[in-house]
């Protein structure tokens, strides 16, 4: 377990007041996506597993103008997987949430039973920076010192029963956004490319120079589009120059952005992604 104190803390911010290793475990992700207008739209939701331990798990969520949702599989450790987005609206609702947790090691569930009322979600939850920029209120299920302590010691799953009947059966799309791998690659990645370059400066070499930035930018793209980022900032210097014409034209013919919006200095763009 010290592999995984010590390895956390470099991609996740959590109050100062309390000890990581007590703070997660298996939980509720929701992402708040704001309009224009500074308002919550939806909320994104997803399940994450921040423990060395590989559970299984049923679920099943419903409630009058909430919908229903139900999910049966192997949540690995150290991952998160994508759930279901709800409006804000649907989110003044209170749906009933059933959980059933299972380690292979215990015959029994680890049984919860959880009513939510997400419209006081910021009351009822923590803000933990989960992924860089990225903010997060998490609805905890299970704590990782819950789990931690927990002695795994009665009648044992068979491993091949455990792995054969939980896997990932989502009725709508899965997508696993973070392996042991990815999730340091994520911590690594910048959300924001400084390509500018003063072209009056750089003339004798403009063409060099261009060519070296815009390498950078089509490998910065190719690692975004890899890791799924949902939306980046790429510095190309004010004005109308060759390097900014040149990333907007790439950018508008790649098939995943679908905004582009120019800062109000000039100075920069905001790219959102979509991977549906």
């Amino acid at each position: 377990m010290e592999l995984l104190l010590q390895f956390r803390p470099h991609f996740f911010q959590l109050p100062e007041d309390e000890e990581s290793h007590r703070s997660l475990g298996i939980f509720f992700a929701i992402e708040p996506e704001y309009s224009y207008d500074g308002n919550v739209y939806f909320y994104k939701f997803y399940l994450a597993n921040d423990s060395w331990i590989d559970v299984g798990l049923t679920i099943h969520i419903s409630g009058q103008g909430f919908g229903e949702f139900s999910l049966k599989g192997k949540l690995p450790a150290m991952t998160m997987i994508d759930l279901f987005n709800r409006t804000a609206d649907e989110c003044s609702y209170k749906p009933e949430i059933n959980v059933n947790i299972l380690h292979r090691n215990c015959a029994k569930p680890i049984a919860k039973k959880n009513i939510f009322q997400f419209q006081n979600i910021r009351r009822q939850s923590r803000e933990v920076h989960i992924l860089p920029q990225r903010l997060f209120y998490t609805l905890t299920l299970l704590t990782y010192h819950d789990m931690e302590g927990r002695k795994f010691n009665s009648t044992p799953h068979q491993d091949n029963d455990f792995d054969a009947a939980f896997q990932i059966e989502l009725p709508a799309r899965s997508k696993k956004i973070n392996t042991r791998n990815r999730i340091i690659e994520l911590a690594a990645l910048s959300r924001s490319l400084d390509l500018h370059y003063e072209e009056r400066i750089h003339h004798s070499k403009n063409k060099h120079v261009l060519e070296i930035q815009l390498k950078k930018f089509h490998e910065y793209m190719d690692k975004v589009i890899q890791l799924e980022c949902e939306e980046i900032e790429i510095i190309h210097g004010k004005g109308n120059g060759i390097l900014k014409q040149k990333i907007y034209e790439s950018l508008e013919e790649n098939s995943y952005v679908f905004q582009i919006t120019e800062n109000h200095n000039g100075g920069s763009s905001k790219i959102l992604l979509r991977y549906d």
